[in-house]
């Protein structure tokens, strides 16, 4: 730590570093030369105007002086934010001084100007300067961004917005304009990794399901058991009700589901059948769905469940594939019931044999 130092002393020494500040110099070299530490030199400078020299530009000094020189052409901020890939936040902050687009400047800057022609372009060279303000004004009229055309050339944001001046704006920078352009191009770059991404998952499924393979009935009641106690109603120690009911809107688990009750003796006689679906929905469709898939006669499925329907409730579940959900109550289940849950207790159990051993 540096010496104490007396009042008169920081007058001294406040007064020496504003005369240094003012020559320009920054306020290491003042540290150095004054021999004082950082926060005293700060709490000495405080309030001095920092010179011109010592100030370093910013990153997005080129996007802001485009941003104005745009907005004062008559553009709006959706159009300047696609032109340069900045956001409304910081437009907000560079051009909240300036005034709304007339009506005469946003008809002028759309109006259309004679394109160049290919005969001479094909003669330009993109190293001499006017070639290259040539070309890009060409490439602004094809209907590029000034991003691109300024990654495109390797110039700031400003030097393209002024080698296209007076060029209409293209369809694709204007609000409302060209979307289904602007969609592609933003999902061009992720188009391939999708691609392989989709042939990784059906890959990794394809491999699971094989690893699988034939079902022995003694595996086949471990995943009953845990299809139920998962999906199928419960009993409970305030309400005591060992009845089998399962319902899902998954055809596959229904098809497991009926496939263990019939070897395990279950016939059409213990079993009861219904449809739970929304009332907007198309009941007989969903009825025949079912009932083809449980091989039975569509009357053989008893009454409906209908919901009522919210028109608040945004519902994603709709259209033509919505079926609802089957509900396959097995009569005098108690029994039944009483094993499936023991089965449960054992998966539990011997998934997690040693004390603790889940909580590790």
């Amino acid at each position: 730590m540096g010496r104490h130092r007396t009042a008169e002393e920081k007058i001294a020494l406040g007064e020496q570093a504003r005369t240094m500040r003012a020559a320009g110099r920054s306020r290491r070299e003042i540290q150095v030369e004054l021999g004082i530490g950082d926060d005293l030199a700060k709490a000495l400078l405080r309030g001095t105007r920092l010179p011109e020299s010592l100030r370093r530009p910013q990153a997005k000094d080129d996007h802001r002086e485009a941003a104005i020189a745009l907005r004062q052409a008559g553009r709006t901020y959706d159009e300047i934010v696609d032109e340069l890939g900045v956001s409304k936040g910081s437009l907000s902050l560079w051009l909240r001084d300036l005034p709304h687009p007339t009506e005469e400047q946003r008809e002028v800057i759309h109006q259309a100007e004679a394109p160049a022609k290919s005969a001479q372009l094909s003669l330009l060279d993109p190293g001499l300067r006017g070639d290259r303000i040539a070309l890009a004004r060409q490439m602004r009229q094809d209907g590029l961004l000034l991003r691109e055309i300024a990654e495109e050339f390797s110039v700031s944001m400003k030097t393209a917005c002024l080698w296209c001046t007076g060029i209409p704006v293209p369809p694709r920078a204007r609000h409302g304009g060209d979307r289904e352009h602007v969609r592609m191009m933003s999902r061009k770059r992720w188009d391939g990794f999708l691609v392989e991404r989709d042939e990784e998952r059906t890959a990794i499924k394809a491999d699971a399901a094989h690893r699988v393979g034939v079902l022995s009935d003694r595996e086949l009641d471990l995943v009953a058991a845990t299809a139920y106690w998962c999906e199928g109603a419960k009993d409970k120690p305030y309400d005591r009700r060992e009845s089998v009911i399962l319902i899902n809107s998954d055809p596959s688990v229904i098809s497991v589901w009926l496939e263990w009750l019939l070897r395990r003796g279950y016939g059409r006689d213990r079993l009861r059948l219904n449809v739970a679906i929304h009332e907007s929905a198309d009941l007989a469709a969903a009825t025949r769905f079912w009932a083809d898939l449980a091989g039975v006669d569509p009357s053989y499925l008893g009454k409906p469940v209908l919901k009522r329907h919210n028109p608040k409730t945004v519902r994603k579940n709709t259209g033509e594939s919505y079926v609802g959900c089957l509900v396959v109550r097995v009569l005098q289940g108690r029994q039944l019931y009483q094993e499936l849950e023991g089965m449960w207790r054992g998966i539990t159990s011997g998934a997690f044999p040693l004390p603790g051993r889940m909580a590790s």
